[in-house]
């Protein structure tokens, strides 16, 4: 596909300006003159206007009047931000205090004007600003495709892990870039590339897993190689794990906590099949899965003939690895979020543990936000695709309960980790198994009597052990799901393709599946 440049012709004809100012109906004959211009001006006379309507409509360019009654410009700003941080404003004051201005440029404005201002002055700005914005995004987009084929060539001579995770993040981090582009060909290049990544990644998965599993990179590792280090140095530390965060939204998350942390994320790996069930009681017991069936024969037992107990021992697998490998002293609070309320509930109260050594906090709304797509048509139309879904992520987390409880550990000095479980794909290509009755009902994996699948779409194994993986009943096999592809049965087969292609899923091999994130916050 040939590359299409942004369009340079009559930029001005698409501009939409949101105008906020206590004295707007006096400005009508400046919204006129914009208007015959070419710039759609919405009005309005109060930052609270103008933050609500920002909520559900895009704006190219923002204009904000400093002095404003109820909430001033500053902090309409600063809110602003928090919704769209990429959206240029246009500060408009009476002066050029300089304490105003250190706050305003700090908060990242694009330009500011003196009263009075005529409307010549706006329309120069909102040139100049978008003028500016163009030159970015086509130097963003040329960077892009001089190295294009170069990342293309990589992916086919990656040898190890190290590699694949480097490259991996390489290309994660021009997927966040190009998010800024609005141009069509540029997706597909980056959409094709992480296709292509994906295939190559997954056969090299599948291959090396075993192998890959004595290193300190899966969930079993995590405790020994992340928590532990902290707790003998006498650290106070805040694990939080994000039920389903993928790598991908976990670099835009970090972007944003910079400003208040010294951040360092790297990569690490999900454990296969790619499901809370597995990965996340391992991150908890720092065991393999059939080690923790071995360790703990009565508790696997117990959430095996209970699917709603699949993780009720998280907690007391915890205390378990603490009294086991560091020492009975090291003080523990564990709590799991499944919804808004209880989130605020235990952001009140986490004051109350502040002595604690080790906190620890479980959080299901990504992984409930991606679930959703299959019962809701909405929540369908909202994340139809990996950007949108980054978005909305980064807007929960910058708004949520768990940002203030992070930056109440900040306060407390308390070293804070942040990882994942598992992430998801987006599944778009259905494959036809037989299976009996008594065959598990996952759409990426299966567990069944005598399951077979091309090895195109996905593998098999009848030797758990081998995967680490707990026993199976006789002739029992696992067959996982590869790239974007989704099991399904010949009799329900209109019924599956109507209520979850299209949708996300987890439990299979695929980049956005087992490519997990680790964030410190220090």
């Amino acid at each position: 596909m040939e590359y299409i440049p942004l369009n340079q012709n009559n930029m001005l004809n698409k501009i939409s300006l949101l105008w906020a100012d206590d004295e707007i109906e006096l400005l009508k004959s400046h919204i006129l003159f914009l208007k015959e211009k070419k710039i759609n001006v919405t009005a309005v006379s109060s930052g609270e206007e103008a933050i609500q309507i920002l909520g559900g409509k895009k704006y190219d360019i923002v204009l904000l009047d400093q002095l404003m009654t109820g909430i001033d410009g500053i902090e309409t700003l600063k809110k602003i931000k928090k919704i769209n941080p990429s959206i240029p404003i246009i500060m408009i004051t009476k002066n050029e205090d300089e304490w105003m201005m250190n706050e305003a440029i700090a908060s990242q404005i694009s330009d500011y004007l003196i009263k009075p201002v005529n409307p010549n002055q706006i329309l120069s700005s909102c040139k100049r600003i978008l003028s500016s914005q163009r030159i970015q995004e086509e130097k963003i987009v040329k960077d892009f495709l001089s190295i294009y084929k170069e990342l293309d060539n990589e992916i086919s001579k990656v040898k190890n892990i190290s590699e694949w995770m480097k490259l991996i993040e390489e290309v994660i981090d021009w997927e966040i870039q190009l998010d800024k582009i609005n141009n069509l060909s540029v997706e597909y290049f980056i959409m094709d590339l992480k296709q292509r990544l994906n295939d190559n990644f997954t056969k090299f998965f599948e291959e090396k897993y075993t192998k890959l599993l004595s290193e300190n990179i899966f969930p079993n590792k995590f405790l020994d190689t992340e928590i532990k280090p902290l707790l003998n140095s006498g650290d106070k530390v805040a694990l939080i794990v994000l039920d389903c965060l993928r790598y991908d939204q976990a670099k835009l998350l970090s972007n944003d906590l910079f400003e208040h942390f010294n951040v360092q994320i790297h990569p690490t790996l999900s454990l296969v099949p790619t499901t809370t069930e597995f990965s996340r009681n391992s991150i908890f017991s720092g065991l393999l899965p059939n080690q923790i069936e071995n360790s703990f024969p009565n508790e696997w037992q117990d959430m095996k003939s209970d699917l709603s107990k699949l993780n009720s021992y998280e907690n007391f697998f915890l205390k378990s690895y603490c009294k086991s490998n560091i020492n009975n002293k090291v003080s523990i609070f564990y709590d799991k979020v499944t919804n808004l309320k209880y989130g605020n509930k235990l952001n009140e109260k986490i004051k109350n543990y502040r002595n604690v050594d080790l906190i620890s906090v479980v959080v299901n709304f990504i992984d409930i936000l991606g679930h959703a797509s299959v019962d809701s048509t909405a929540v369908k139309e909202i994340i139809p695709n990996d950007k949108s879904y980054r978005k909305e992520v980064r807007n929960w987390f910058l708004n949520s309960w768990l940002f203030d409880m992070i930056m109440k550990f900040k306060l407390d000095n308390r070293k804070i980790i942040i990882t994942s479980d598992h992430g998801n794909t987006l599944i778009k290509k259905s494959v036809i198994v037989k299976a009996d009755k008594n065959t598990s009902s996952g759409l990426r994996y299966k567990t069944g009597r005598n399951l077979s699948i091309n090895p195109k779409y996905g593998f098999s194994f009848k030797n758990p052990d081998k995967y680490f993986l707990p026993k199976t009943n006789q002739n029992q096999n696992y067959i996982i799901a590869k790239s974007n592809y989704y099991f399904i049965y010949p009799n329900d087969f209109n019924y599956y393709k109507k209520n979850f292609e299209n949708t996300y899923q987890h439990g299979g091999i695929s980049v956005d599946e087992v490519v997990l994130p680790v964030i410190k916050l220090l």
